[in-house]
């Protein structure tokens, strides 16, 4: 599958980091690699969708959307953070910290994930509130929720 047909098909379903490097030797290639393998679990509850784009490795049309679409520059790392909604959130031509990946999507008041954004923006909204542990509820309560559901 192509790596525009990978993005188009992530849309709305998953959160990608795209990481890009001339070669699979490149150093940031593997430190960023490395770094997302000991936080699989985490990403994986998030919705991330890890997609390697190794500029030796890719056939022409991805080297070329990659480079004129992505705007990955040619001999650099990259990494580029593609939101659930298809647009580009961040790009870094360092490794990113799983920590700050996974910083940037935590719940928000509503309890879903959906809500993107750094803790601070998402404190201005007013969007975060502490995730209490679900407790069993009884009752009115029970038939509520259930109707909700």
């Amino acid at each position: 599958m192509s790596l525009e047909q990978t993005l188009r098909d992530s849309r709305w379903k998953k959160r990608v980091l795209l990481v890009a490097a001339p070669t699979a030797e490149h150093a940031d290639f593997k430190t960023q690699k490395a770094l997302l393998a000991a936080n699989a679990t985490e990403l994986a509850e998030r919705d991330f969708l890890v997609v390697d784009a190794v500029l030796d490795q890719l056939s022409a049309a991805d080297k070329q959307f990659l480079l004129k679409k992505i705007g990955v520059q040619a001999g650099q790392f990259s990494a580029v953070l593609i939101g659930k909604d298809g647009g580009v959130k961040e790009k870094s031509r360092r490794p990113i910290a799983p920590a700050d990946l996974l910083g940037r999507w935590i719940r928000c008041r509503c309890g879903s994930r959906r809500c993107g954004g750094s803790s601070a923006e998402l404190a201005k909204r007013g969007n975060l509130t502490p995730q209490p542990p679900l407790q069993k509820r009884g009752g009115a309560m029970d038939a509520q929720i259930s109707r909700m559901s």
